[in-house]
């Protein structure tokens, strides 16, 4: 599978957006917003992406056609506009936690608010938060699904920003190290579990799958996210680019790899590492979690955790061959590019 996403079948334009507008006057001030707002807009989403999640839509896409929910009238505009939904919503959950860690790269690029100022990246990432309600109205799926549509992102939208409380307000050396490992977990499960659960659930909302594949799929894609951060957190700690660890260890992130840390040391290490981080010694840091061990047993976890994912959900449900393939080349890749 190769998620695509079409941002030009989602965005009003002309007539179109005036009519939305209704501003009093005849006003023409497309121009305008093009400038501080559809142009920040889409060089922020054509920038090189992993696209795990949009896979994830059009596998869950697939399940809905494979269980015999969804005809083949318009299936190809449906998926293309639940990726393109959830592309959006990722973009702008970026676009904000840049803002709130002070990042100065996204994508390879100079983040929104570097490029753009606060201002404007703050306005871009709300809006792409609220946008994506515009598209469901003109999804080609049931009428009667958008509204489980619609509360399953108003939801998972809600879950991300009580992730993100947990992540960005509650630095590491402020919890009990005992506690490290469950609040990292809920972190990981709010923020990036309740997106990929979104993605893995948007084809079979849409066409009104049973109970127990809705849960299967809900259950999968949130696992999936967890798996995704884990790899992520670790990968951070092997890349040559610095820029992302350091920055988690500079603003005391509760990370996988941190409460993994905590998890495996003993008190009196736990202690020494968070000394290092004091010191802002990260080289020290990095050697430090190395020689305990920390990346090795995270590396195996994580590794273990996702392959129990993709096994429960083939019990679950019946896969197609190209399905299981799918899962199995997804798991090839996620641990690749973490690698």
């Amino acid at each position: 599978m190769n998620s695509t996403y079409n941002l030009n079948l989602a965005l009003l334009d002309g007539k179109e957006l005036k009519d939305f507008l209704q501003l009093s006057s005849n006003t023409n001030v497309d121009d305008l917003i093009k400038k501080s707002l559809l142009d920040p807009l889409k060089s922020m989403m054509s920038r090189p992406r992993k696209s795990f999640r949009g896979d994830l839509v059009e596998f869950s896409f697939s399940i809905a056609k494979e269980q015999n929910l969804a005809g083949t009238q318009d299936f190809e505009t449906a998926t293309n506009c639940a990726v393109t939904i959830l592309e959006i919503l990722h973009t702008g959950s970026l676009v904000i936690d840049d803002i709130q860690d002070g990042s100065q790269e996204r994508r390879g690029a100079p983040s929104a608010h570097h490029q753009y100022g606060i201002p404007v990246a703050l306005n871009l990432g709300n809006w792409l938060y609220f946008y994506p309600t515009v598209i469901i109205e003109h999804m080609p799926i049931p009428e009667s699904h958008k509204p489980n549509l619609f509360k399953e992102i108003q939801n998972t939208l809600l879950k991300a920003h009580y992730g993100q409380a947990l992540d960005v307000g509650i630095p590491f050396d402020s919890v009990d190290p005992i506690r490290l490992k469950e609040v990292s977990a809920a972190s990981r499960e709010l923020k990036t579990g309740a997106l990929s659960a979104l993605a893995s659930k948007m084809g079979v909302i849409s066409y009104g799958a049973n109970q127990d594949i809705l849960l299967a799929m809900d259950e999968f894609g949130r696992r999936f996210g967890v798996a995704l951060q884990m790899f992520d957190d670790i990968g951070s700690l092997h890349t040559v680019d610095k820029t992302k660890w350091i920055e988690d260890l500079r603003l005391k992130r509760i990370t996988y790899v941190v409460a993994t840390a905590s998890e495996i040391m003993s008190k009196d290490e736990f202690k020494n590492f968070v000394s290092l981080v004091d010191q802002n010694d990260f080289t020290a840091v990095r050697n430090y979690l190395i020689e305990k061990q920390v990346l090795c047993f995270a590396q195996k976890y994580a590794t273990s955790y996702l392959d129990d994912s993709i096994t429960k959900l083939q019990q679950q449900i019946l896969l197609s061959p190209s399905q299981i393939q799918f899962l199995q080349n997804l798991k090839l890749r996620l641990t690749k590019a973490y690698g």
